[in-house]
C-alpha cells in the first residue's frame, strides 16, 4: 500500500542520513536503489490506484505502465543522481530487470535523462 510505501521511505531517508553524518560505513550505493524503487512504486501505485479512468475520460485506451516499470525507473534515476553514473545506471539496470523485455529501457533512459 502507499502508506506503507511511504513509511519506508521517510525512515530509509532518516536511517541512512544519521548513518552518514555519525560516519559509520553504510554506503550510498543499496540505499540509493531503495529509495528509488520506493519512489518509483509510490508513483506507480499512485497512477494505477488513482489516475487510472484518466486515459478513458481523454479517449485513449492505452493504460499505464505496471509499478514494477516505474520502480525501476525511480531506482536508476535516484541512483544515477545520488552516485552521479547516468549510464552505469542505465545499463545496470537493465540488467536487473531481466534484459528479456526491453519495454522498460526507455521510461529509464527518460528517467536519468
Amino acid at each position: 500500500q502507499l502508506g506503507h510505501l511511504l513509511g519506508l521511505l521517510v525512515s530509509k531517508v532518516i536511517l541512512t542520513a544519521i548513518c552518514r553524518s555519525s560516519g559509520q560505513v553504510g554506503g550510498l550505493f543499496a540505499p540509493s536503489l531503495f529509495m528509488g524503487a520506493t519512489i518509483g512504486g509510490i508513483f506507480g501505485r499512485g497512477l494505477r490506484d488513482y489516475a487510472w479512468s484518466l486515459p478513458l475520460a481523454l479517449g485513449t485506451f492505452t493504460p499505464f505502465s505496471v509499478p514494477a516499470t516505474y520502480a525501476v525507473a525511480g531506482m536508476a534515476a535516484c541512483m544515477a543522481s545520488i552516485c552521479g553514473v547516468p549510464l552505469t545506471a542505465v545499463v545496470l539496470l537493465l540488467e536487473l530487470a531481466g534484459g528479456v523485455s526491453y519495454g522498460v529501457g526507455l521510461p529509464t533512459v527518460a528517467a536519468v535523462g
